[in-house]
């Protein structure tokens, strides 16, 4: 894929739509923070309540959305 880099960054320049520079913004600063690894950052006990998570569906221990919110 060639991209204009000039052309984007003008776009970029250009954008009065705070929503979408809010999600470009998020974007940027996700790229920045891609090589740490969120895994590290959790407690023991969330760490524990993902894996019996993943353990309830290895067992099929789930309910649909439909249930959960009825």
């Amino acid at each position: 894929m060639n991209i204009d880099r000039k052309e984007l960054i003008n776009w970029i320049k250009n954008l009065d739509n705070e929503n979408l520079l809010i999600f470009l913004n998020t974007l940027r600063i996700s790229e920045k923070t891609r090589s740490l690894d969120w895994w590290d950052n959790l407690t023991k006990l969330e760490i524990e309540d993902i894996n019996q998570g993943l353990e309830d569906v290895a067992n099929g221990d789930t309910v649909s959305s439909k249930e959960f919110w009825s």
